[in-house]
């Protein structure tokens, strides 16, 4: 286990920032949460988790069918929990704080497990369900309070639209129960225990409680609850993402530090070590920020950004993530694989960045070929259903086929 201090956290928020693909929340939103952060942070691999130390997941969510597009809102058959990246928009604002929110679910989950007799004990770590500036905090901070470790994994290595395109979705992990809580003011309050034996019923109970307008539309879940030796057997996450996150800003850095190319000094760590002659990352385009169209309410962005260098053009088209670049009508990475942005100075960007002020600057397109977790056909296809609404309907092909 190790601890983390002020540099390391603001490099994770870097780090975390790049690996968004677009998404995850802002830089703004990560330095924020930060700063409410006492440290040292603990940082435990899971190698190092005990068998029966008990820990679960946090994260902001959303109804669907307050924010996608209509023909990607949920059916009956599809219900869909999205993870909410602005929550935390104003830590300090009038009403509830979402702090408190976040720490009190966490606590509701703890409760219901220990009143069902499956936990005789306090949880010892949290999880965050993605790697991205605003849910990575939530656990982080989570953790922090509770002065418990939060674990060195995630499941995506990356941010991601939904909760179903995570591992956890996909592992045998139960997910019953799971609590919810709302922002409101205390006497708005509404909180919920779910019992559901699969993601889908819960997911489909969940979406209905937070469209209504009691609840408000935005709030937390502590779901996922699982302890060490589950963790180690069932393999339910993808590890070393937080570590990877604080290498990336701390790359970054230090390249800007000693005036080197941040771009390029990334690029040689993403692809150093690799086995063979495999390639992690590639340098999809470089040129000015021409046009952004973009369609946001208060929990959901969907729009299209456009890169310019001379009379070559790139589009990168996004839902909250970057999910599709073209260049000439044809695609040249798409999700599950990361599209990410960078500054020729090493400040990774994300679509909450407000980069409509910044029409003229440059901006490095780097793609990063997604963990071999998310490459899974259960995930694979559900980044492909959100890749059709944005214009492809072809199968998924892999960025390093792609970059040939």
């Amino acid at each position: 286990m190790r601890e983390l201090y002020d540099q390391d956290l603001q490099d994770i928020v870097n780090g975390a920032a790049f690996l968004g693909s677009g998404g995850g929340g802002s830089l703004a939103m990560g330095n924020q949460a930060v700063s409410l952060i006492t440290c040292p942070v603990l940082l435990k691999d899971v190698e190092e988790l005990d068998g029966q130390e008990w820990g679960a997941v946090i994260l902001g969510l959303s109804p669907a069918d307050a924010s996608l597009p209509d023909n990607l809102r949920s059916s009956s058959a599809s219900p869909k929990v999205l993870l909410n990246k602005e929550i935390f928009r104003n830590l300090k604002a009038t009403q509830q704080n979402p702090i408190e929110t976040l720490f009190a679910t966490f606590a509701d989950l703890e409760k219901a497990l220990q009143m069902k007799n499956i936990l005789d004990r306090n949880f010892s770590y949290s999880l965050t369900v993605e790697i991205g500036t605003a849910n990575l905090l939530a656990a982080m901070l989570t953790a922090n309070v509770r002065k418990i470790p939060i674990i060195d994994a995630d499941g995506a290595g990356r941010a991601v639209p939904e909760l179903s395109l995570s591992t956890y979705c996909w592992s045998d992990i139960d997910i019953y129960p799971s609590t919810l809580a709302n922002i409101k003011s205390e006497e708005e309050e509404i909180k919920a225990l779910i019992y559901a034996k699969t993601y889908l019923i819960m997911a489909r109970l969940t979406e209905r409680i937070i469209a209504t307008e009691e609840f408000g539309s935005q709030g937390f879940m502590a779901t996922y609850a699982m302890h060490g030796q589950t963790i180690r057997d069932g393999k339910p996450v993808i590890t070393g993402t937080i570590t990877k996150a604080l290498q990336i800003g701390s790359i970054l850095r230090q390249a800007k530090q000693q005036q080197q190319d941040p771009i390029q000094a990334l690029l040689h760590f993403l692809n150093n070590g690799c086995s063979g002659n495999d390639q992690n990352a590639f340098l999809l385009f470089q040129g000015e920020i021409f046009a952004v169209e973009e369609e946001n309410n208060d929990r959901f962005q969907s729009g299209t950004l456009t890169l310019k260098n001379g009379h070559q053009q790139v589009r990168v088209s996004y839902l909250n993530e970057n999910l599709i670049a073209w260049r000439n009508g044809k695609p040249i990475a798409m999700g599950p694989d990361l599209i990410c942005y960078l500054t020729p100075d090493g400040i990774p960007l994300t679509n909450a960045d407000n980069l409509k002020d910044k029409k003229g600057h440059e901006l490095a397109l780097i793609g990063l070929k997604a963990p071999q977790e998310l490459r899974q056909d259960s995930i694979v296809n559900g980044f492909m259903d959100l890749v059709a609404f944005l214009g492809y309907k072809g199968k998924y092909i892999p960025i390093e086929q792609l970059q040939k």
